[in-house]
């Protein structure tokens, strides 16, 4: 993929998958069903039977029913049964109950399946260059390879009697070659592959 940077992009690439593929929590908290928690505030939390742990990688088991939640990390894949996250800063743990003292609304603190892009979505077309944001979103869909346009060959020929490599020393009359470095340089810049000629 590290060859791609710079390049420009052969054919379209479409996501052959939703990005993310799993609704998953956007901070640290406890995954719960917004409606056990509607009237919950600091005066008077709500209790919740604590059903289990969802971590990053490692989805949790249990189906949330009714007055349940269960404790997730950041980036892990929401359970079940839930519909929302709280903030694990406006909670109390208490053994293997949680007090929810806000109330959240459903899909809050939550990014769900697709939210970046859909399945068939078409996120980088022909002709993109390929810098770094499009080099990630490359890696978001498991992209690992990718057609790119054959960087142009740019044969660079300086005339003139005059003309003398840098370096080398002057005779009267005669300047150092400026263009076919100036020239290679833009070359190189704009993705194209340059090829001195020299002094013709």
């Amino acid at each position: 993929m590290r060859a791609a940077l710079d390049r420009v992009l052969a054919a379209d690439v479409a996501a052959a998958r939703d990005v993310p593929p799993f609704t998953r929590s956007t901070m640290d908290g406890y995954a719960l069903r917004a409606s056990d928690v509607a009237e919950a505030d600091e005066a008077r939390p709500v209790r919740l039977r604590v059903a289990g742990v969802a971590e990053a990688g490692r989805p949790a088991a249990a189906v949330l029913g009714a007055r349940e939640a269960v404790e997730i990390a950041t980036g892990a894949p929401l359970p079940a049964g839930a519909n929302a996250v709280v903030p694990v800063e406006r909670t109390d743990r208490e053994g293997d109950a949680v007090l929810v003292r806000r109330g959240v609304a459903p899909a809050e603190n939550v990014m769900g399946a697709g939210d970046d892009l859909m399945l068939g979505d078409v996120p980088l077309a022909a002709g993109t260059p390929l810098g770094p944001a499009q080099l990630a979103t490359l890696a978001a869909l498991g992209v690992e390879e990718v057609a790119v346009v054959a960087r142009p060959d740019v044969a660079i020929a300086s005339l003139g009697d005059e003309i003398r490599p840098p370096g080398a020393p002057l005779g009267p009359g005669q300047i150092h070659d400026v263009n076919s470095a100036f020239l290679e340089a833009a070359v190189t810049r704009a993705g194209g592959s340059p090829r001195r000629l020299g002094i013709l």
